[in-house]
């Protein structure tokens, strides 16, 4: 049997947990929560309440939200 983490299995990735990944996007810890439980959010959920985030696809995640700034001016 692998006993091997997430973070071994893909050592390019940082696995985080719940307060970094709050901290990564910013938010509160509660909002988190949320986008977890309504798997808005990209994350692994290793056992019944074990969820961790890759730090680079929580990047990824978030620069894809970007809203890009309207270039045209008003007359």
């Amino acid at each position: 049997m692998d006993e091997r983490t997430p973070q071994e299995e893909h050592p390019d990735e940082d696995v985080i947990g719940y307060e970094q990944a709050a901290s990564v996007l910013g938010v509160k810890l509660s909002t988190l929560y949320a986008w977890v439980s309504r798997k808005s959010v990209p994350h692994y959920r290793i056992s019944g309440r074990c969820v961790r985030f890759s730090r680079r696809a929580l990047s990824q995640w978030l620069e894809a939200r970007a809203v890009q700034p309207n270039t045209h001016t008003s007359s």
